[in-house]
């Protein structure tokens, strides 16, 4: 039994936050045990706790509360082998730190830091937490589920070999408004950089930016980002990205193409009381696979309970994932910002 504490149980006025449903995902694990929660207060915590317990399921008697005046003993505590870090972003690298001292596994919201002029800083920061959890014998991961999209098209034999063209599409609904540029970068860009590690192009070298836009509309923002990648066979990948939030969007979905023949359309669904991944591939049946989130948190809880298991990113994965979401920042994204577009 993996005993895990989770910090940021919540979500913020806007509705953005996904601790409530990472510890739905928790409470249907019978491999996992909710040990301890930190936030902000105790009575935010206990209204996060409420919420749970009315949409969900019970919080195991005993769970320890951890309020701020107190995190110090959250990571100290002798009853958490696992940390999920759920909190505003700005806290992560702290919080990674802390728990990697104190010998603890560490699934980690994406992204790992804040963008903003100190990344090299941040990227030199983190490398040196990746260590320092490699010599440990600790797991460092992103949670960045959608991930596991070109592993399941994989394993079904779905996915073509990737030759010369890929575009990812990532689309949100706007929950209370539309996100300013750097938000919504923050909050989407490493889903697309995860895709793209499953596509086998994870080295941040072998990059170069051609393009980079952003267009605002009345009911939509819009992100688009223009890459070659020269792979390992020196063959050159001509990719786009596009990320996109609209008022008329309801559920996240994800299109993926490749050199001309393949499309898939990936989507969340709820049927009944369970929640689904529906994949439309070409013009084959849909197919479904579990919720994403409940993929990537049993991967996570397998990789601790067996060390032979992997999570759904790897601690390298995970730090790759990190340079290439920085690189999109600083080569294309810090550029807009430098004309107040991302305001």
């Amino acid at each position: 039994m993996v005993r895990i504490g989770i910090i940021g149980p919540g979500r913020n006025d806007n509705g953005y936050g996904i601790g409530t449903f990472i510890i739905r995902e928790i409470l249907n694990n019978s491999n996992a045990l909710l040990t301890a929660i930190g936030g902000t207060t105790i009575q935010s915590i206990k209204k996060s706790i409420q919420e749970i317990e009315n949409k969900y399921s019970k919080i195991p008697v005993g769970t320890e509360l951890y309020p701020l005046e107190i995190i110090d003993r959250f990571f100290s505590s002798e009853n958490i082998d696992m940390v999920i870090i759920a909190s505003p972003t700005p806290t992560h690298l702290n919080y990674i730190e802390l728990s990697i001292q104190n010998n603890k596994h560490v699934f980690c919201e994406k992204p790992l830091f804040s963008f903003d002029n100190i990344i090299d800083e941040k990227l030199n920061y983190l490398q040196g937490l990746y260590k320092m959890a490699e010599k440990k014998g600790l797991i460092l991961s992103v949670n960045c589920q959608r991930a596991y999209i070109p592993v399941f098209l994989a394993e079904n034999k779905l996915l073509p070999e990737l030759k010369s063209e890929l575009e990812i599409v990532f689309s949100i609904g706007a929950k209370t408004g539309l996100l300013p540029p750097k938000e919504l970068f923050e909050l989407c860009i490493s889903h697309l950089s995860s895709i793209l590690i499953k596509f086998n192009l994870n080295n941040q070298s072998k990059y170069s930016i051609l393009n980079i836009d952003f267009n605002k509309g009345n009911d939509h923002h819009q992100c688009v980002l223009s890459f070659s990648y020269l792979n390992q066979k020196d063959k050159l990948i001509n990719g786009k990205m596009r990320i996109e939030q609209s008022k008329n969007v309801e559920l996240a979905s994800v299109k993926i193409r490749t050199d001309n023949s393949f499309e898939a359309i990936v989507s969340g669904v709820k049927i009944g009381a369970d929640f689904k991944t529906s994949y439309r591939v070409n013009n084959n049946p849909e197919i479904f696979s579990r919720d994403l989130l409940s993929i990537s948190i049993d991967k996570m809880v397998d990789a601790v309970s067996t060390p032979s298991n992997a999570p759904l990113l790897t601690n390298n994965e995970s730090y790759c994932l990190s340079t290439i979401d920085s690189m999109f920042w600083q080569s294309g994204f810090s550029k807009l910002s430098s004309k107040n577009e991302m305001e």
